[in-house]
């Protein structure tokens, strides 16, 4: 109001009215509401540019805490999701509440899930969604290091609790980085088995479903088959068992090679 020029500032400090103040130029009055609300206020507008992102894309909100009106709720700021639908363009709020003009800007429904917006121990089932216009979004260049419920350290870096955690890890890596799979290949894979019933409750089965996933993939693209799978995963236990107490499992220790 004090923006507006409905009340002055000597008059929030005596609480009580000292001049007559500006006009408004239109009043809604109560036998004026069920016509306005039947009416509507469509805010959709034209916006000349094609949209930045698309069904599909990853996507980062912005991390921003402006004194002023916003969209962006806080709990979603700065996190990584999903564009599930471009709804359309329409009047961009944060500018058309300060008298700043439309600027209408293409929204886009984002999906986070759970662990995402409340973190660890989160229910993995659920997800969140919002509308969000264009400006607070940014394109998110994703990587394995960003894998759905990665163990990372306080630095952010993968954490393994044995060596052939972080094998596995560094395989994958690799077969991303060649392109044998895209990021959305992966995640979907990895989420497939991290959301199977029947998991620890620790998640210390956690690169267990690594492997999971990943011999999943490479069987689905073809890469290799299951039986080649099994017989090499028969071939690493007869070398475990072949190995001595201390040493090194190594694939030629298989008797049977």
């Amino acid at each position: 109001m004090k923006r507006h020029g409905f009340i002055s500032a000597a008059e929030l400090a005596a609480g009580q009215m000292l001049d007559k103040g500006r006009e408004p130029k239109r009043i809604l009055t109560a036998e004026m509401v069920p016509g306005v609300l039947a009416k509507g206020g469509p805010c959709d507008r034209p916006v000349p540019k094609a949209p930045r992102f698309a069904a599909g894309d990853q996507v980062r909100t912005k991390n921003f805490n402006p004194e002023t009106h916003t969209r962006l709720p806080r709990y979603a700021r700065a996190k990584q999701g999903i564009v599930e639908a471009v709804q359309g363009s329409f009047v961009f709020p944060d500018d058309n509440a300060h008298g700043k003009g439309e600027n209408p800007q293409w929204v886009y429904t984002v999906v986070f899930d759970g662990g995402e917006i409340w973190g660890e121990g989160a229910d993995p089932t659920l997800t969140v969604s919002i509308d969000a216009w264009e400006s607070y979004l940014e394109a998110f260049e994703p990587s394995l290091n960003g894998s759905p419920g990665l163990p990372k350290s306080n630095e952010g870096d993968p954490v393994f609790a044995e060596p052939w955690q972080a094998e596995a890890f560094a395989m994958t890596v690799r077969l991303h980085e060649k392109g044998v799979f895209s990021w959305s290949e992966w995640a979907e894979a990895l989420s497939h088995e991290l959301y199977k019933p029947g998991r620890r409750a620790d998640a210390s089965d956690y690169f267990e479903c690594w492997v999971a996933a990943l011999s999943r993939l490479v069987t689905e693209l073809s890469i290799t088959s299951q039986d080649n799978l099994d017989q090499l995963t028969q071939s690493w236990q007869r070398a475990a068992e072949a190995t001595p107490h201390g040493r090194p499992i190594l694939l030629e220790n298989d008797p049977e090679r």
